[in-house]
């Protein structure tokens, strides 16, 4: 009897590794990117993780730079992906009061790629 390896039916790890921290450096031209929504916010610092499964996780720290009270949602971020796609978290709400900095944990879902940087877009630009 013959028996066949087949990775379609292989599981994967599911424990999230760490990964580094996030440097926020592609060259890659920002032009081609999906911009996230403006808003007020910045990306103060965050952690990359990942599991064999290719699903990908940043613990980020984001700060609310206005003087007011925001919300922050999943638009307001965007992951730029090592094969130089864009993708957006799957759902997050914050109510945030001003200058206040929070901790949130942003699923990026499953990509074979690395995500290189998570950028946000600042409604006075």
């Amino acid at each position: 009897m013959m028996l066949l390896s087949s990775p379609s039916f292989a599981t994967c790890n599911s424990k999230l590794e760490y990964e580094g921290t996030l440097q926020n450096n592609t060259s890659f031209r920002e032009n081609s990117w999906e911009k996230p929504l403006a808003g007020y916010f910045k990306v103060v610092s965050g952690t990359l993780m990942s599991n064999e499964c290719g699903e990908r996780y940043v613990q980020l720290t984001i700060k609310n730079t206005d003087s007011i009270r925001h919300v922050f949602e999943e638009k307001h971020i965007t992951a730029v992906m090592a094969d130089q796609s864009t993708r957006y978290p799957r759902s997050i709400r914050e109510d945030v009061d001003a200058r206040e900095e929070f901790i949130v944990i942003a699923d990026f879902g499953s990509s074979q790629f690395p995500i290189l940087a998570v950028v946000t877009r600042d409604e006075r630009d």
